[in-house]
């Protein structure tokens, strides 16, 4: 499937309901079988992550044809570009909910256009199922989110351990930032930091991603003292900035990231300057793959046919939120099947927390009232971004990193 088509807004249909008109069941109406199922998503196909969003949507694609195919569900695919905007993911949400009468929602991917949409999906009552969006909070704020990631409380948790851990430090920098995923994410990095035994907070630098020279910020970490430095970036372009502003001021430093430096771009911009700096990100199992090992066979024929979808030799972004939205439409697909069809979000609910999910990857979900968030941290574990750690799709894991 060639890029280009995703340049349009418009609804997708998939697998057995190609022909089918845009009706359905409303947000919340419950209908009484699994046919008819409409499922909404939105990414940043406009924009910076352009490429990504194509990667995660031939992934939601790939799956949906699986389920329709194999498991006799019906769904069809509603789609749009939020192109990174709180304004336009407002004036979606609207479209998703009163004219394609979605059943359930996918997103919006990233925390800017999902934080100013949540408002009305919540309203409207409709079940999201969440992938990208690690704002820390929502799954106790809104009953109808779950998350089929992991909240940005738990992923610092991973960074500051693994500084302390495998590092050594203890007076750690938080560098991240200043946009609507890297504030949240430094509050969960400096929570993190406060209540970890043996470190403390050095500082907290907040860069802005439209000013490539963030020397001076590198000059705040170097007076600091600080032995490590925790980074929540998005995007490799921002984390090659990071790297080439370290490696510039000679800072050897190691750095432990969030899962947004885990971009393909990340070694393609940083250059040399990656081989002057250590970077290790948080990622997932699926991704990863031990030197002289194989990558996991499941994980490499997913992206296979997300490359055959693409129509493209080679992924053009990151992988690993493909694979959770792979599995994000296999866990709608079981939630499906314990209701007996039924959408509305008690129905679905139910479901959810119902017992264990496992996908075809064999990754496990496990809901609860509770906790909303299905994704186990120990299923994360660390890449080493290095020249050369990167191999279409896949990332060496890092030396010492949890992990089978």
């Amino acid at each position: 499937m060639s890029s280009h088509r995703q340049r349009i807004v418009g609804v997708i249909t998939v697998g057995a309901l190609a022909l089918t008109a845009c009706g359905g069941a409303g947000a919340g109406s419950g209908s009484e079988s699994s046919s008819d199922v409409v499922l909404g998503w939105s990414g940043p196909f406009s924009g910076p992550l352009q490429s990504l969003a194509e990667t995660n949507q031939a992934a939601i694609e790939m799956a949906v044809d699986q389920v329709n195919e194999d498991d006799g569900v019906d769904i069809k695919l509603v789609v749009k570009d939020d192109a990174l905007s709180a304004e336009k993911a407002v004036t979606q949400a609207k479209q998703f909910i009163s004219e394609d009468k979605i059943d359930v929602m996918m997103g919006p991917a990233v925390n800017t256009p999902f934080l100013a949409a949540q408002p009305i999906y919540h309203n409207a009552g409709l079940v999201q199922l969440l992938v990208g969006t690690a704002a820390t909070g929502i799954t106790d704020e809104y009953p109808n989110t779950w998350r089929l990631f992991f909240d940005g409380d738990a992923e610092a948790r991973l960074i500051v351990e693994r500084l302390r851990d495998h590092y050594g430090s203890t007076k750690i920098a938080i560098l991240a930032e200043n946009t609507g995923s890297g504030l949240p994410g430094a509050d969960s990095l400096e929570k993190a930091i406060n209540e970890t035994d043996g470190v403390s907070l050095a500082t907290k630098q907040l860069f802005a991603t439209d000013k490539p020279d963030l020397g001076g910020y590198v000059d705040e970490i170097v007076k600091s003292g600080a032995d490590g430095i925790a980074l929540w970036s998005v995007g490799g372009a921002n984390t090659a900035n990071v790297v080439k502003a370290l490696a510039a001021a000679g800072v050897t430093t190691p750095v432990v990231g969030d899962i947004g430096a885990v971009f393909k771009a990340t070694p393609e911009l940083a250059g040399d300057a990656l081989g002057q700096v250590t970077l290790d990100a948080a990622t997932f199992n699926t991704e990863l793959y031990a030197e002289g090992a194989e990558p996991d066979p499941k994980a490499v024929a997913l992206r296979d046919e997300v490359k055959s979808r693409l129509n493209v030799d080679e992924l053009p972004d990151a992988f690993h939120l493909a694979l959770m939205y792979y599995n994000a439409v296999h866990v709608f697909k079981e939630a499906l099947k314990r209701s007996d069809g039924k959408t509305d979000p008690d129905a679905l609910r139910a479901a959810l927390v119902e017992g264990d999910i496992m996908t075809p990857l064999g990754d496990v979900y496990t809901f609860s009232e509770d906790d909303r968030n299905g994704y186990a941290p120990e299923n994360l574990s660390f890449a080493s971004i290095a020249p050369g750690s990167y191999n279409d799709g896949f990332w060496v894991r890092a030396e010492g990193a949890p992990g089978e």
